[in-house]
């Protein structure tokens, strides 16, 4: 009777654990298929790009630039960038601590 108990405990836990690994298988993989590991998306860099300036207008007090079909101040952002100085000739930009001045006109007239 011992001998039959333990048998029978026997079968029973190693169906189970035969259960169990078929259980967290694709029973219709090929034979040795595993499934592939998936790798975390990298993460994507934003990168803007300068906005066009357009035109300048310059008023009694203070000018405003049209960048982008937008009208920007002086203390504003557009695309990622702030508008450091605005004159009537030249719009200065600041992001990340780099700078870039912007103007009307080519600086390469010829006459």
């Amino acid at each position: 009777m011992v001998n039959k108990n333990k048998l029978l405990t026997f079968a029973i836990a190693s169906c189970m654990t035969t259960f169990s690994t078929m259980a967290s298988q694709d029973p219709t993989a090929p034979l040795g298929w595993a499934a592939p590991v998936e790798k975390s998306q990298p993460k994507k860099v934003v990168r803007y790009s300068l906005p066009q300036l357009q035109s300048i207008v310059c008023g009694q007090a203070r000018c405003n630039a049209i960048m982008n079909g937008a009208v920007v101040s002086q203390g504003e952002q557009i695309r990622g960038y702030r508008v450091v100085s605005i004159n009537s000739e030249s719009v200065t930009l600041n992001r990340n601590g780099k700078h870039w001045t912007l103007s009307v006109f080519a600086k390469d007239i010829k006459n």
